[in-house]
């Protein structure tokens, strides 16, 4: 069997004009007035790529953040639970319904979430994360070969390796 090598000639890349820091991202997402999150989109909509969201759970989801991080921290630090299998058991299930109520909550803001890209209110998520991608990957070559665009190739496609 021919062993077939590939290498790759050249990288395309762009580099944007000025990367938001994380403080401004924070700035960006930490804004429960109306008028400075228009005036935010306003300020960066200009800008390539930027998507805003505004959603009605972002605080419920910090509690339960919170509290996960302090049911871990408790977990880690305290000298108390080495002793007490009843309690270990209690704060490890305590954390998993919370871990569950998280991964619950955090499907529940995408859903509600309202998004805002180019200017455009009310976008899904993944019709926005479909532009981006096609903007930023535009020169990138198309493949249409199963193995490369599944996670699992068929069994006819094992085969033919």
């Amino acid at each position: 069997m021919n062993k077939i090598n590939a290498v790759i000639t050249a990288v395309h890349g762009e580099v944007p004009e000025k990367v938001l820091s994380n403080f401004d991202l924070e700035k960006i997402v930490d804004t429960n007035d109306e008028e400075e999150f228009q005036n935010l989109i306003g300020k960066y909509s200009s800008s390539k790529n930027i998507v805003f969201g505004r959603s009605p759970t972002h605080q419920e989801l910090n509690q339960l953040l919170v509290e996960y991080l302090s049911l871990e921290n408790i977990s880690q630090n305290s000298n108390a639970l080495l002793k007490d299998k009843v309690a270990r058991r209690e704060l490890r299930d305590r954390q998993e319904f919370t871990k569950s109520r998280i991964e619950n909550m955090v499907n529940l803001t995408i859903s509600e979430t309202e998004w805002v890209f180019e200017k455009k209110e009310k976008v899904r998520l993944s019709q926005i994360c479909s532009i981006i991608a096609d903007t930023v990957f535009s020169e990138a070559p198309i493949l249409k070969n199963e193995l490369v665009n599944r996670s699992k190739p068929s069994g006819s496609a094992n085969s033919a390796l």
